[in-house]
């Protein structure tokens, strides 16, 4: 008996540590999805600026 509750404490404690981690990749997706977001503008006008400069090279 008391290694059966033993067993389910333990068990437990790691679904609690799964959902822990899943929170926190949750919430670092989030904050790079709005970081990408904001950058975004900026991403794009260097993106067109090399596709200008290899377009003028060659």
């Amino acid at each position: 008996m008391f290694l059966k509750g033993k067993f389910h404490e333990r068990h437990d404690e790691e679904g609690q540590a799964l959902v822990e981690y899943a929170l926190i990749l949750a919430l670092t997706t989030v904050f790079a999805l709005g970081a990408l977001q904001m950058m975004s503008g900026t991403i794009v006008s260097f993106l067109n600026s090399v596709a200008s400069a290899l377009g003028a090279a060659l």
